[in-house]
């Protein structure tokens, strides 16, 4: 995944699933912060060439009934430069032995890995909360089917044919 934070570059492995948050979202974001989960800063792992470096970012995550994504920005303003990422299908984690490192992983066929650094051991497992999905899609292996919203309805007894009647008599 490729997004560019002018003036430097940030460089996330694999195609992430990036992208604008919903139209009214947008405007939900901007006019009111009620959705807003958890934001602060972060250290973002980027690529440089073929090295690999620590970006400082802000980012903010947010929740609502319909959509959770995280907004990450090269300082606390929202802008056209920032970079949206889909988190209703992803699950976050600390890697290992890291204490103030963890990771998001996109549930999607490239895979696509996130590394952030939180600077505070205290606040990583409060990150890694806001970014994990709070309910995990359907996997093929459970059936792939949610569940009857609604109890089964009983059929009714076939209705006897109703007879036409010609109007013209």
């Amino acid at each position: 995944m490729r997004q560019s934070l002018s003036p430097s570059r940030m460089v996330m492995s694999g195609e992430a699933n990036t992208q604008r948050p919903a139209k009214g979202l947008d405007n939900a974001i901007n006019r009111d912060d009620k959705y807003e989960i958890k934001s602060g800063q972060l250290l973002l792992q980027h690529r440089i060439g073929k090295r690999m470096a620590w970006l400082p970012v802000f980012v903010r995550v947010y929740r609502n009934a319909f959509e959770h994504f995280a907004v990450i920005s090269k300082d606390q303003v929202i802008s056209s430069n920032s970079t949206y990422v889909n988190l209703r299908s992803s699950h976050s984690a600390v890697p290992g032995e890291t204490l103030t490192q963890f990771k998001v992983v996109q549930n999607n066929y490239e895979g696509t890995v996130i590394n952030f650094d939180a600077s505070n051991k205290d606040d990583v497992h409060e990150w890694v909360d806001a970014f994990m999905c709070a309910t995990p899609p359907c996997s093929p292996t459970t059936g792939g089917m949610s569940p009857t919203l609604s109890p089964a309805i009983p059929r009714s007894p076939v209705m006897p044919t109703l007879s036409e009647l010609d109007e013209e008599e």
